[in-house]
């Protein structure tokens, strides 16, 4: 995915005012300190129009679901709207966002020599034994959803089986290897999870602090809470983080790895990330050339883009050509009970598109 660099030096013209977040003039391609408190802006100083971003909001807010709208332009907080008693302070539960954060976490870990190689044989804690097949599934199989287990998430129970089952990551062992390693692409949350265990192993912490050490407190996130299972954090799914810290992650993505000066994950770390591993490209609502990376979703048709995407509409939404970040959360509970997540999903990145990414 092709895309001009922007870390240049973080320029801010202060206004003074009883807020620590002023309104300012923004300029482009200013790269910034993401430990610090977010700016503030109108759309229009960004060269956005604020009536289709109020449009947006009015769509969002309609939809019984939406918990959070976030959209930052150049690096600037432009527009930010909750929903159904959420709040600045709410802890969204983001789901298969974990999954693209975990993805960071295995690259940071890559670049800090915590982890040989991405074709480094996965390997867990002596608790578990693995077959000729499973001892071939390296951390790139499992990075690209291709780990060769037969499974099936999207179309059964499996992933509640999988999450209420008392030994995780053997559930997952216990499964049919069906493909070669590297070879298909097989959505598998349970195989992410393998991956967060095999990567706490090499670097010899939880994952929880590993996280914590070398991403959160980097990025100035102060609160994280991780769904626990027996076997340890669940990578597949399940972290919380306020809507402002989803977009720390977003717009470190779009600084290609970039805070201030400072470098947590290389340019060429997050190129690879974000860039398809597989020839399928899906079309979803108004939304076409959907791929996948490495545990984040592309897009490579009407624009360049890359996604976090969680179950029931937790977005963190990346153009790197427009210098834009949208966030976007809602109540995925119960959602199998009124048919599944995919039009709650559909609707919710339709008005993002619709009104924000693709404005004139």
């Amino acid at each position: 995915m092709k895309r001009s660099p922007i870390y240049l030096i973080y320029v801010l013209f202060l206004c003074f005012s009883c807020t620590d977040e002023p309104d300012l003039i923004l300029r482009e391609n200013t790269t910034v300190e993401l430990h610090q408190p977010w700016i503030s802006s109108s759309p229009e100083s960004v060269e956005l129009d604020g009536r289709l971003i109020n449009i947006a909001k009015s769509e969002a807010g309609k939809l019984p679901r939406m918990r959070s709208l976030l959209v930052i332009k150049n690096g600037y907080l432009v527009s930010e709207s909750y929903f159904n008693g959420a709040s600045r302070n709410t802890l969204f539960d983001v789901r298969s966002v974990t999954k693209s954060i975990v993805a960071t976490l295995t690259f940071i870990a890559l670049e800090n020599g915590d982890l040989e190689s991405l074709d480094k044989k996965m390997t867990l804690s002596p608790d578990y034994s693995l077959t000729a097949d499973q001892q071939e599934i390296t951390f790139r199989h499992l990075l690209s959803m291709s780990s060769g287990f037969e499974w099936d998430e999207w179309t059964s129970d499996m992933y509640a089986e999988w999450v209420t089952n008392p030994d995780q990551i053997q559930y997952v062992l216990d499964q049919p290897m069906v493909n070669t390693p590297g070879s298909v692409f097989t959505y598998n949350s349970g195989a992410v999870h393998l991956l967060g265990h095999a990567l706490a192993t090499e670097v010899n912490e939880t994952l929880e602090d590993y996280a914590m050490s070398n991403l959160f407190t980097p990025l100035g996130i102060q609160e994280v809470r991780w769904e626990q299972l027996r076997t340890g954090p669940n990578s597949g799914a399940g972290i919380q983080l306020r809507g402002r810290d989803l977009a720390r992650i977003g717009q470190l993505y779009l600084q290609e790895g970039y805070s201030g000066t400072s470098t947590l994950i290389s340019a060429n770390a997050i190129e690879d990330i974000t860039s398809p591993k597989f020839d399928f490209r899906s079309t979803f609502g108004k939304v076409s050339g959907i791929s996948y990376g490495y545990l984040w979703w592309t897009i490579d048709s009407q624009i360049d883009a890359f996604l976090a995407w969680g179950y029931g509409g937790q977005y963190i939404l990346v153009v790197p050509s427009k210098n834009l970040v949208v966030v976007a959360t809602t109540d995925w509970t119960f959602l199998s009970a009124e048919g599944g997540p995919a039009d709650l999903e559909r609707s919710v990145l339709d008005l993002i598109f619709k009104n924000i990414v693709n404005q004139q």
